[in-house]
């Protein structure tokens, strides 16, 4: 009985872990998103590669919290992300920094297979429609 119990516990205890590792991640994006500290990259660009789909779309959005070009090569990627919300959000990153060199993935994020990513997409595409022409 109490190998069984040990067992069951170690099972929560790595489901705990996992959860608090995803919550550590997203406050780190969160923080370095609202900072803008360009020394916050090299960590950016390794929590979007996360497997956590739900720390990949909080690095989007804290992306686009940044406002800087640099970034738009991390959310080129999550453009193609697999998961519906990831590429949504990152599209709007993009437009949020608004830099020409992001609009082709915005452009390819607005013609998305699932409807609703494209519909986001082309909505977040009118302050880089502003950036093209000027």
């Amino acid at each position: 009985m109490a190998v069984a119990l040990s067992f069951f516990l170690h099972g929560f205890g790595q489901i705990y872990a996992k959860r608090a590792e995803r919550g550590i991640s997203i406050l780190v994006a969160f923080a370095l998103g609202k900072i803008g500290d360009p020394n916050g990259i090299e960590i950016l660009s390794k929590l979007a590669e996360d497997k956590d789909r739900v720390v990949r779309w909080h690095i989007a959005v804290a992306l686009g919290d940044t406002g800087h070009e640099r970034d738009i090569d991390i959310l080129a990627k999550l453009v193609g992300d697999p998961i519906p919300f990831v590429r949504a959000h990152a599209a709007i990153a993009l437009s949020q920094i608004g830099h020409k060199r992001g609009l082709q993935y915005r452009e390819r994020s607005a013609k998305d297979r699932i409807p609703r990513v494209a519909s986001i997409s082309a909505q977040a595409q009118d302050p880089l429609r502003k950036v093209t022409q000027q």
